[in-house]
């Protein structure tokens, strides 16, 4: 995916418009999101758990800091609350298919102060 379909990709999901967001994904998809116990297998269960994470938590956006790759995609991006910088940051990778559409993603996201449990310094 380019980067310019990966950026229209992120917009459509913090402007919560998944009907657009879900043109960018195959209908095969396999995302896994470690945030969750198991992978989403399928448009709709993609766009169910997009629906949830909006659902659960409706403040919050991504801000991309940055995105290389052609075909295969790692993006670095921020996790706003309200619009406000979290301290939190996260990494995507993103497969995609002849059509420019997701076929698989891995996310993996800061959990935040509360769930570190260990400083090795």
């Amino acid at each position: 995916m380019s980067e310019r379909a990966c950026r229209a990709f992120f917009d459509a999901w913090n402007r919560r418009d998944f009907d657009t967001a879900m043109q960018h994904v195959a209908d095969d998809c396999h995302y896994n999101d470690f945030s969750f116990v198991r992978p989403h297998v399928g448009k709709a269960s993609v766009r169910a758990l997009f629906e949830n994470v909006a659902k659960v938590a409706p403040g919050v956006t991504f801000n991309i800091l940055k995105v290389t790759g052609d075909r295969d995609v790692g993006v670095y991006w921020e996790i706003l609350m309200n619009g406000q910088s979290t301290g939190r940051f996260g990494v995507s990778y993103y497969g995609f298919d002849d059509n420019d559409r997701l076929a698989w993603a891995l996310d993996a996201a800061d959990p935040g102060d509360a769930h570190r449990t260990n400083d090795f310094h």
